[in-house]
């Protein structure tokens, strides 16, 4: 299993900025997704302006869903992307494009 990191870009004047990173698993309920927040939040307790957020399909691997959840993400404008992709071809058309057009911005 391997997270991709897909889009960081922080756009800041300064340190103390919100930055907001997502963990998007396979699933919610698989430990190892879990312990990826778990390390996201961590590091944030080490960063005060860092907030982590876990989401993924709730019971079963699913990429509409994926897809859906990073959509719902990107719209909130979270700053990062950690992904577990479920079938990256379909990621990358329905969502990933449009992480990227927004970093161009």
């Amino acid at each position: 299993m391997v997270f991709g990191l897909i889009l960081f870009a922080i756009v800041s004047q300064s340190t103390q900025a919100k930055i907001t990173i997502a963990v998007v698993g396979k699933t919610k309920n698989d430990t190892f997704y879990e312990q990826s927040y778990k390390g996201c939040v961590d590091f944030a307790k080490q960063h005060p302006n860092v907030e982590c957020i876990y989401d993924g399909a709730d019971d079963y691997q699913d990429f509409r869903t994926q897809s859906l959840i990073i959509n719902e993400l990107l719209n909130k404008k979270v700053d990062g992307l950690l992904i577990s992709t479920t079938d990256s071809n379909y990621l990358v058309s329905r969502s990933l494009k449009k992480a990227k057009q927004l970093k161009s911005r």
